[in-house]
């Protein structure tokens, strides 16, 4: 067993095998270090630890080594101290500076000698007047530098241009790919597969769009895969579709699993309810579930509060994804998945110009649809970017909004401030331009 004791006066006897370790002490809850069993004679019996006796110097080695290791004491004393001032500066020695290290390597450092050469002067650069600018997300009326730098109504010809066309033409490129993948002979069967697995990666690149022209102000289509991740680029992405489709056809589906079978073919009027609810708010899900940032904002009312901010575009981006989706359920249902008779030895001239006819027709109608589908991704964006203020939504990033009626009232009392403090100068005689004395706890300041 260790005895020993701590500072606050509280004995402890341990186990030898906790030699060296710490512990609390109950009573003033301080770490304690058990001593070792070396060190176990080295402490007094209230904790401190144990003085010597005191070793002495012999007499005279020290006055010869103890400055620096000098054979002489260089320190001042106090004859020095008083005689300190006296002195004509001229004769009087410099103190040596004293040596600095490195407080990594322990290097001595020594001072670097400047060469004084006449070196031309560096040539002066126009760079204007400094402007002191302030962030802002929502800028004032007639400011130029808005956050909505890409209008509506110029989406459609600037996505035929520029870094957006060749990215659409790369979508189309796909679709191509997999149009003729699955029409040869021998190979269809195989192809299917990977091209469903391309199509769950398309619908993920247009939910990612409206993901760019909303939240992340882009003003071009992201490339396919944006940032090579496949959670953030594909899994989130169909999630947030897949959701968003039982959500707004949930009615549709329950009357369709629990009415009897007959149920359509006698009273096909009483679909029309929730499937009419359910094309309204698809889109609106969709645009929610990306930028909206938390289910809550699934509320029914905070849907509708989305299509009333911009019902006119909200109708016009609904339109054109509905037209784009009929439009591949078009081409999909025209691709000769199996072996077309052009790709057969035997097939005529004119069964081969039937095959090529048919594959144009479907390919340029992939390319009407890829082009309808970015514009309705960009419109819906872009209906956050302008009006997710308006948006019912909640748990929503605070963004400052500069109030210009607010700002010229104050600008117009600062102004008014100006000239009464103006007229206060010139009525106690003071000189104009100048602030009135102040007080500071108790005494005046003049200027």
């Amino acid at each position: 067993m260790i005895h020993f004791v701590c500072i606050c006066g509280e004995p402890f006897d341990v186990p030898a095998e906790l030699a060296g370790e710490s512990m609390q002490c109950p009573v003033c809850m301080r770490l304690v270090d058990v001593p070792r069993l070396s060190d176990e004679g080295s402490f007094e019996d209230d904790g401190t630890v144990r003085m010597g006796n005191s070793h002495q110097t012999p007499s005279g080695l020290g006055d010869k080594f103890r400055a620096f290791g000098q054979h002489s004491d260089m320190r001042p004393d106090l004859e020095d101290f008083l005689l300190a001032g006296t002195g004509d500066p001229a004769t009087t020695p410099k103190a040596r500076p004293t040596p600095r290290y490195d407080p990594i390597t322990g290097e001595l450092l020594l001072p670097v000698e400047i060469l004084n050469d006449d070196l031309p002067p560096p040539p002066v650069i126009n760079t204007g007047a400094p402007v002191l600018g302030y962030a802002r997300t929502v800028p004032r009326a007639g400011d130029r530098e808005s956050r909505v730098t890409l209008h509506w109504w110029a989406v459609p010809w600037r996505l035929l241009g520029g870094w957006s066309l060749m990215a659409i033409s790369i979508i189309w490129g796909v679709h191509v790919f997999c149009t003729v993948g699955v029409m040869i002979p021998g190979f269809n069967v195989f192809f299917i597969l990977p091209a469903f697995v391309i199509t769950l990666i398309l619908i993920a690149h247009y939910v990612n769009t409206i993901e760019e022209f909303g939240p992340n102000d882009r003003d071009s289509v992201p490339v396919l895969l944006r940032s090579v991740s496949l959670g953030e680029d594909v899994f989130h992405p169909l999630f947030r579709c897949l959701m968003s489709g039982l959500y707004a056809f949930f009615p549709l589906l329950v009357i369709a699993i629990f009415s009897p079978p007959h149920a359509f073919r006698d009273h096909w009027w009483l679909w029309l309810a929730p499937l009419g609810w359910g094309l309204l708010l698809f889109p609106a899900a969709i645009f929610t579930t990306v930028c909206g940032g938390v289910l809550h904002n699934l509320m029914p009312q905070r849907l509708l509060s989305v299509v009333i901010a911009a019902p006119v575009r909200y109708a016009l981006a609904s339109l054109v994804f509905y037209v784009a989706l009929v439009g591949y359920g078009v081409a999909i249902s025209s691709i000769e998945i199996s072996p077309p008779t052009a790709l057969v030895p035997s097939a005529t001239t004119g069964q081969l110009l039937q095959t090529v006819k048919n594959t144009s027709i479907t390919v340029g109608i992939f390319a009407a649809d890829v082009y309808l589908m970015h514009l309705a991704a960009a419109w819906l964006g872009l209906i956050y970017r302008s009006k997710h203020e308006q948006f019912n939504w909640v748990l929503q990033r605070h963004e400052r909004v500069y109030r210009d009626d607010v700002m010229a009232k104050l600008m117009n009392r600062r102004g008014k401030g100006h000239l009464a403090d103006q007229q206060r100068l010139r009525e106690s005689g003071a000189r104009p331009g100048l602030p009135p004395p102040r007080q500071h706890s108790g005494f005046e300041v003049k200027l």
